[in-house]
């Protein structure tokens, strides 16, 4: 926090070096009603489901200055549960970075943020509060070696750590390397190569029955992007991963997206994407999560001040890493569907209202672990430019 108010005090100094100084405050309440808030399986609706007030504030500052941007800022929360109070929590989210670029050689970005939330309880057994700490900071480069190639390279760290004991078997670290090559000489599109690599650890978690306490992971990733014409784009990736589970299973597959983003007018767009993916998972007998998906997505701009969207998801998740086995000794399989449908009006420029709904489904062939949830919300949000 010392070093954020001293960032802050610097930014206030800064118009010194003939540069601009921005800030935009704003506060936000949230009234949620959620259906299954411990995400439990069957059950009487009216014991699992809660009402929750969220509120918020904080502040967003910008410092530009030729081609360079520095940018600090900071949001406090506040849940509170009308039925299961125990639950009401505090948290924060705290974020400062800075894109630089020199000339048109060289380009970049550091980011680091700090957030303070609960866990969420959709793999948990039990209905404790805990409060996570997740931090996270990067740095990435790009350097144009010739006109028509680049380098590219990034470095990124997150630490993520819990106040309740019994959720500290979930505590992880990871460090991630990334180095590619990116081809930007045509004008309708990208092509690159990329190579990355991940180290993680879970620090609080004993090696045992197959369950590892750290893993690393190589990816090999092709990229193209292509822009058939002004109203679509397409985003491609295709490689493959290796993952290596110090003390379990260890995993070796094909990896990749394909986007697909089509504006038909002004004002509405469509959005595709299929995807496989492998990521590390908060679940104590499993070490990594095989993902993969569909999704769709429609934005339409109805008037000047009224925007709607919808989005819509399928996705199969694959647990692996360690002998995570059910009744009928298999691994632990999912099926997720999700449903999300908003809209965002403006009836004055600092003023955003947001109304919204989420249905979630999951079906899992692990006992506890299936359930259905519906969300409705309602989001108000001031902002001073």
């Amino acid at each position: 926090m010392n070093r954020l108010l001293l960032i802050t005090a610097l930014l206030y100094a800064m118009p010194a070096l003939a540069g601009k100084l921005e800030g935009e405050p704003f506060v936000w309440y949230t009234l949620e009603h959620d259906s299954n808030l411990f995400r439990v399986e069957g059950g009487d609706e009216a014991e699992r489901s809660d009402t929750l007030h969220r509120y918020g504030g904080g502040v967003a500052l910008q410092y530009s200055f030729g081609l360079q941007r520095v940018y600090l800022g900071g949001e406090a929360r506040r849940v509170q549960y009308e039925r299961y109070d125990a639950l009401d929590h505090d948290g924060h989210e705290l974020r400062a970075g800075m894109d630089w670029q020199l000339g048109h050689a060289a380009s970049g970005e550091l980011r680091a943020s700090q957030e303070k939330r609960i866990e969420s309880f959709s793999d948990r057994d039990d209905t404790d509060l805990n409060i996570q700490t997740d931090r996270r900071a990067s740095a990435s480069g790009t350097l144009a070696i010739t006109p028509s190639w680049a380098v590219q390279t990034r470095v990124e760290t997150s630490r993520l750590r819990s106040a309740l004991d019994r959720s500290k078997n979930y505590d992880r670290d990871e460090t991630g390397y990334s180095l590619g090559g990116l081809y930007t000489g045509s004008p309708v599109g990208t092509a690159g190569v990329r190579l990355h690599y991940l180290d993680g650890r879970f620090p609080e978690r004993e090696r045992a029955d197959g369950v590892t306490d750290r893993y690393d992971e190589y990816d090999l990733q092709f990229t193209l992007g292509w822009q058939p014409s002004g109203l679509s784009h397409i985003d491609f990736e295709a490689g493959a991963a290796r993952r290596n589970n110090r003390g379990g299973e260890d995993y070796t597959g094909l990896t990749g997206r394909l986007q697909y983003i089509r504006r038909w007018s002004g004002k509405t767009s469509l959005q595709a994407e299929l995807f496989r993916r492998v990521v590390s998972v908060e679940e104590v007998d499993a070490n990594f999560v095989e993902q993969t998906g569909l999704a769709l997505r429609a934005d339409w701009q109805a008037l000047y001040k009224l925007g709607v969207y919808g989005r819509v998801e399928w996705r199969a998740d694959d647990y692996g890493g360690s002998p995570a086995l059910d009744v009928n000794n298999s691994a632990r399989t999912d099926d997720l569907q999700r449903i999300e449908l908003g809209a965002l009006y403006k009836p004055v420029f600092w003023l955003n209202l947001s109304p919204g709904m989420i249905f979630e489904r999951r079906d899992s062939n692990r006992i506890n672990r299936s359930f259905d949830d519906l969300i409705f919300s309602f989001d108000l949000e001031a902002r001073y430019d």
